[in-house]
């Protein structure tokens, strides 16, 4: 049986920055959104390369909903929202944080 070694993607738009951390062949976690510049379209334009990304290698995707950062940054509800926009859907609700996972399209 052999190993898969873990892979990272990272995608830059303007001012937002993404991650996916491949673990498996098909199955990815997005890591570390953050869009610098808020409601300029940077963050959803970065959802659509990591969701097409996705798309074109097959690829299932998990993340946890939880805001950091400044004070002006998404509530949680807000980013749960976005990400919805994007195909994922909430799997586990444990208040906070939200597990969400969005299956790849053919």
């Amino acid at each position: 049986m052999g190993f898969f070694k873990e892979e990272v993607k990272s995608f830059i738009y303007e001012s937002a920055t993404a991650r996916i951390r491949i673990f498996q062949p098909n199955q990815g976690v997005v890591t570390n959104v953050h869009a610098g510049h808020k409601r300029q379209g940077h963050g959803s334009k970065v959802m659509q390369l990591i969701t097409e990304y996705a798309d074109a290698n097959q690829l299932n995707l998990v993340l946890i909903v939880q805001g950091y950062g400044r004070a002006e940054t998404m509530s949680n509800k807000e980013l749960e929202a976005f990400y919805a926009k994007f195909g994922f859907a909430k799997v586990l609700d444990n208040k906070k944080p939200v597990t969400m996972k969005r299956m790849y399209s053919r």
